[in-house]
């Protein structure tokens, strides 16, 4: 080879190699966004998250996003798979609170982040007692919720009208005025007397009217079989939400739980406003239960509102009742939240930090919660989602969605447990079994269901109960 052929190769080659290095050095970082654990699978919802990534994307050169969409069935397992070998994600979400205490080991301890960038997140953009929703019990911040869900009362107006019974209060710590003009407090008692007047059998008569037929109820006063035994319990008051604050002590058997499930057993079986298990079956068939036209209090979330839209009925949503014996001034209205959580395996946890930031901001958080049909956590973000809500419910109070979210329950009802998969189906069973035996002792049921969470926390899994058929949401 000449000189001259020589040099021209030695510079092409280095030519090439500087080139190379050059690409690899502008190779931007992936964080992948696993979607499916919580919502998000929809076939309808992946060209608006592709939107998001492309907002993104078109803005960044150094990280691009992807929206991993997974089938929500599957998505567990394949995220547990993925983040125990050498293909992590980066980010998840969107997730409700029991999706991530399911999993706590999963995820990055975000405080050294929340600290470090407390003036960009904007924290007084958020109603203050949502920002504890993901705090857990050893104060490790999990993540910054994203979209919340408050509760309140769904009320079949009509319902009311037709039994001439006066509406409940839709100011939360207001007092109800009762068919006979009196002001009384507006708590869990006053909901299962005003519950048992608007009752009535397939004949027309009324609960309290002579030849009540208790085994032939076509419309029901009240229900909230969609909620789990946890949500109810934190109504009625208890100081936390099974688990005591050490982190390891069972507390199901705390006198909030008892009460809760005695006035549920009471409600279906001796006063006979709120449908058993085998009612509930009925009221969903082909429908949902608050749209089958035969329940006159429902108790449940904004989420729901995705069912009501076939109702042929004048609805609407009305204030959560106090605490029993609290003279109204203790209300607990549980909340549900979604949100997207760092994976503690991620090997890009500081670019997914700042996604993650982003996701949370203003603008972007108004665009998820569209797609995912969550209330924005940022009360900056929640134009988009009202005009939404009064275009398509134009009877729904907002104002009473927005008075519910300081009564939220902390500790939350989808709140850590340990060994969260057994234990939750461990009292969902006696749930189920609550709703259908008339029969049972609720402090001894209560009792032992105590006994068999403290062995689950501890390790000690008791054989898979068979929970009583119930209605599925």
């Amino acid at each position: 080879m000449s000189k001259s052929r020589l040099t021209k190769f030695v510079l092409l080659t280095m030519l090439v190699l500087l080139t190379v290095g050059v690409v690899h050095a502008q190779d931007p970082i992936q964080i992948r966004i696993f979607v499916g654990l919580g919502g998000g699978d929809r076939p309808n919802q992946k060209d608006p998250q592709d939107a998001v990534a492309k907002l993104w994307n078109d803005a960044h050169s150094d990280v691009k996003i992807t929206f991993d969409i997974n089938a929500n069935t599957t998505a567990r397992d394949v995220l547990l798979t993925q983040a125990a070998g050498d293909n992590p994600p980066d980010l998840i979400g969107p997730v409700g609170i029991r999706g991530l205490y399911d999993s706590i080991s999963l995820w990055e301890d975000l405080t050294p982040y929340i600290e470090k960038d407390k003036a960009a997140l904007n924290l007084d953009d958020y109603d203050p007692a949502t920002l504890k929703l993901f705090q857990a019990y050893d104060g490790r911040n999990l993540s910054v919720a994203l979209g919340i869900y408050p509760s309140f009362i769904y009320v079949n107006e009509d319902m009311f009208t037709a039994a001439e019974i006066p509406l409940p209060p839709k100011e939360f710590g207001a007092p109800y005025i009762d068919k006979d003009g009196k002001s009384v407090v507006w708590d869990w008692d006053e909901v299962a007397k005003v519950a048992e007047s608007i009752t009535s059998d397939a004949s027309g008569k009324y609960s309290d009217e002579d030849g009540f037929d208790a085994t032939k109820i076509q419309n029901y006063g009240y229900a909230d079989f969609w909620n789990s035994m946890r949500h109810v319990a934190m109504q009625f008051g208890a100081t936390d939400s099974g688990l005591a604050p050490d982190g390891k002590t069972a507390d199901f058997n705390q006198p909030a739980f008892v009460t809760a499930m005695q006035w549920y057993q009471d409600g279906i079986f001796k006063n006979h406003f709120i449908p058993d298990s085998a009612a509930e079956g009925a009221l969903a068939n082909a429908t949902t239960p608050f749209e089958s036209a035969r329940i006159g209090m429902w108790y449940s979330h904004t989420w729901y509102s995705c069912c009501v839209g076939s109702a042929k009925f004048k609805w609407g949503i009305y204030a959560a009742p106090a605490v029993n014996g609290t003279d109204g001034k203790k209300i607990v209205a549980p909340l549900h939240a979604d949100t997207f959580g760092l994976l503690a395996k991620s090997k890009n946890k500081d670019a997914a930090w700042e996604v993650l930031k982003w996701l949370n901001s203003s603008d972007i958080a108004a665009k998820l919660c569209t797609i995912y049909g969550c209330l924005p956590s940022r009360s900056s973000a929640r134009a988009a989602w009202e005009t939404g809500m009064k275009e398509q419910f134009p009877g729904m109070d907002l104002k009473v969605v927005y008075a519910a979210i300081p009564y939220l329950d902390l500790p939350n009802h989808e709140g850590y447990l340990p060994n969260y998969a057994q234990a939750y189906d461990a009292f969902q069973a006696v749930w189920g079994n609550i709703r259908t035996d008339s029969s049972l002792d609720i402090q001894k049921t209560m009792d032992d269901l105590n006994k068999t969470e403290q062995g689950i926390f501890e390790g000690n899994f008791p054989p898979t109960p068979t929970p009583a058929p119930t209605a599925a949401s």
